[in-house]
């Protein structure tokens, strides 16, 4: 039986979802420490949980992720017992670090459309300074109207909207069981009456989760190289976490860019519409090939079930439609071999989500600690002048700029940033900021002229001189 038809066997248990809102905090350190051999992670249990559990951010940065909990007892964090004058169909909260409850998201302040998907409605809004994402369901989706209109089952509105209720319960479940970097984070949500109303004080069903910046194809060939590759290694770390989730190998049925979000940089899967833990029936070997791009792989059929189809089906969807197309161009020259032969057995469905994961990490590494760089033999004296700048003068397009109408570049040190401007005939100069990007890199501008040096506390002006 498929994920979503187990789980309309908790919908009664789904009215009382909202007084499970207090839950118990874990501490997530995702930090990347030390580096295991592939054939070290092979020979575990966890070895998914191993690699996954690996941040995109500098050394101090921590996830802090919620428990999960479906129908359980609210495990208190600050009280050493639930206190006399709690509402037990109510979740107090008073940070986001706890779920809101009904009472707190009747207070979000609702200002704008922001996405309409197949069943959802997602509307901006603002809760106590913090931007929030609404997602409900509307009588003008899609999902409800087809349902409608369906020739073979005769359903009212009402019916089909409490249907499409179903699958946003189900949502908030997914949420609560799935706790990752990569998966956006539930902040609350108040089922409180059976109502198919727009207002959010009365609608019978609304979820609040994380707010994310939309993606397209367009947007992403556009970002700088290692934005790419950090999107490249977030989507590695997602499927090899859902190929090992606490519900089983789940699937993104129909893979799009749309389900996902771009938060602080980070990509997040936001909806679980088409999110299944069914594998496919067969008799045969042959009834469970996934075809690739380039070649097709054969699973093994095991008791009337393929065995890894779900896996290596999303492999094949996030290669096609992302990586294959973004993980290369740009790419410092001494990582494109480690690049291409990604690509070349992501193509060929050759590798299982924690081998492509633990190539992804060893590039990370790489970029990490400038192992990648050119052997620099000879370089240009620069005068160093600190504390100062060339505010919004001398700029101009290079190749490989993060930014268009200046030459804005992540470099590992101040080695490479001068060795960037002595490749560069226009470069005379460059200055370095204090911004520190999440692979550890610094962002430097070249410049094209040296005169009219003013003062700036939080940069450094490098002058290359005359040989």
């Amino acid at each position: 039986m498929s994920l979503f038809y187990c789980l309309l066997t908790v919908l009664e248990t789904v009215r009382q979802i909202h007084s499970d809102h207090l839950l118990r905090e874990s501490d997530v350190n995702n930090h990347f420490k030390g580096f295991p051999s592939l054939a070290s992670l092979k020979s575990l249990k966890n070895a998914g949980e191993i690699l996954q559990q690996r941040t995109l951010h500098s050394d101090k940065s921590v996830y802090k992720d919620q428990g999960r909990a479906l129908k359980s007892l609210p495990k208190w964090r600050t009280w050493k017992e639930v206190p006399p004058n709690y509402n037990i169909t109510e979740a107090k909260s008073s940070t986001l670090r706890e779920y809101l409850g009904c009472s707190d998201i009747k207070t979000i302040k609702v200002s704008g459309n922001i996405g309409r998907g197949y069943t959802k409605t997602v509307h901006k809004g603002l809760y106590r300074g913090t931007e929030v994402a609404i997602k409900s369901v509307q009588l003008s989706n899609e999902d409800i109207k087809r349902c409608v209109k369906n020739p073979l089952v005769n359903r009212s509105i009402d019916e089909c909207f409490i249907l499409a209720k179903y699958k946003l319960a189900k949502e908030i479940i997914m949420l609560q069981q799935l706790q990752h970097a990569n998966v956006v984070r539930l902040l609350g949500f108040c089922w409180q009456n059976e109502l198919n109303t727009a207002d959010l004080n009365t609608r019978g069903l609304t979820v609040v989760t994380e707010i994310g910046t939309k993606l397209d194809v367009i947007s992403l060939v556009q970002l700088p190289w290692q934005e790419r590759f950090r999107l490249c290694l977030g989507l590695a770390r997602l499927l090899d976490y859902l190929a090992h989730s606490p519900v089983g190998s789940l699937l993104i049925r129909d893979f799009k860019l749309t389900q996902f979000v771009l938060v602080s940089g980070e990509i997040k899967l936001t909806d679980f519409d088409d999110v299944d833990n069914e594998e496919p029936g067969c008799f045969t070997n042959r009834d469970c090939v996934v075809r690739g791009s380039k070649r097709n792989k054969t699973l093994q059929c095991d008791q009337g079930r393929c065995r890894g189809v779900i896996a290596t089906k999303n492999l094949e969807n996030v290669g096609r439609n992302v990586i294959n197309h973004i993980l290369v161009p740009g790419a410092p020259e001494q990582l494109k071999v480690h690049l291409k032969d990604i690509k070349y057995n992501l193509q060929r469905l050759k590798w299982d989500s924690t081998t492509l994961l633990w190539h992804l990490e060893r590039v990370l590494q790489l970029l990490r600690s400038g192992k990648h760089l050119e052997s620099i033999s000879k370089l240009n004296f620069y005068k160093k002048i600190p504390k100062a700048d060339f505010p919004n003068l001398y700029d101009y397009h290079c190749d490989g700029s993060r930014l268009f109408g200046a030459c804005e570049l992540a470099v590992y040190d101040i080695t490479e940033a001068k060795y960037m401007c002595d490749l560069d005939d226009r470069c005379q100069a460059f200055v370095t900021t204090g911004k520190i990007l999440w692979s550890g890199y610094s962002i430097v501008y070249l410049k094209n002229d040296t005169s009219h040096v003013q003062p700036n506390e939080d940069t450094t002006v490098y002058i290359k001189q005359p040989t």
